[in-house]
């Protein structure tokens, strides 16, 4: 895994696309990584960019995390918490921090069993608030290689990993390079409020695949115009 992982974000409200920052997201700058799936500025003539898109603004809360009834079974009760920057959830077999931020999810999980475990990345999903799903790939992926198949991850027992997971779907390529969309655009916004948004992440320990969906659901929805 690359030592610095790089986070691409659109910035604060009235940023024209050509200012598209490069920094990450506030909830994780304690965990400095290296994405190498990067934005890439819209050109550097200023003519590139007429007017600043409206901005976004919504809350996206943790309100459920849905397994399987053999997954409950053979993992138990799991807990819920929600921190200043993140989620948090844990049972007997996995605790993972999570936080949701502009079209991508950067997550560490780790793996409290006595088993080394695999994040199968080919059959994680996405469900967007239309409930369209989506295929997901590890922030690392270069672009070219997104529709290829994703080699697993895997946690040594007793060990936690650092990702972040990208829906393809989000991904967008113009003539001036690659960005990533938001959850909620302003073509969407409207209909979006009090929808779901789901990430489906599966775990593979001891060649048994467990299913874990984490849902969360879009509220208070605001667009503002520059």
């Amino acid at each position: 895994m690359p030592s610095n992982e790089y986070y691409a974000r659109d910035g604060p409200p009235g940023r024209t696309l050509c200012q598209l920052s490069q920094q990450p997201p506030r909830e994780v700058l304690m965990r400095p990584r290296r994405l190498l799936l990067q934005l890439l500025c819209l050109g550097p003539s200023a003519t590139a960019c007429i007017a600043p898109p409206p901005s976004i603004t919504y809350q996206a809360p943790l309100v459920a995390v849905r397994r399987p009834a053999d997954v409950e079974t053979r993992w138990g009760e799991y807990r819920l918490e929600k921190t200043d920057t993140s989620y948090v959830y844990a049972d007997s077999l996995v605790r993972v921090t999570l936080v949701p931020n502009r079209g991508q999810f950067a997550f560490v999980l780790e793996n409290r069993t006595e088993h080394s475990l695999q994040i199968v990345w080919d059959e994680m999903a996405y469900v967007g608030p239309t409930g369209v799903s989506s295929r997901v790939s590890p922030g690392e992926t270069r672009v070219i290689d997104m529709e290829k198949a994703h080699p697993p991850t895997t946690v040594p027992a007793m060990a936690s990993v650092f990702k972040v997971a990208i829906p393809n779907d989000l991904l967008h390529t113009g003539s001036y390079g690659h960005w990533i969309e938001d959850f909620v655009t302003p073509a969407t916004a409207v209909a979006a409020e009090g929808k779901e948004i789901r990430l489906l992440m599966p775990l593979r320990v001891r060649d048994v695949v467990n299913e874990y969906t984490f849902v969360f659901q879009l509220n208070a929805v605001t667009v503002t115009s520059p």
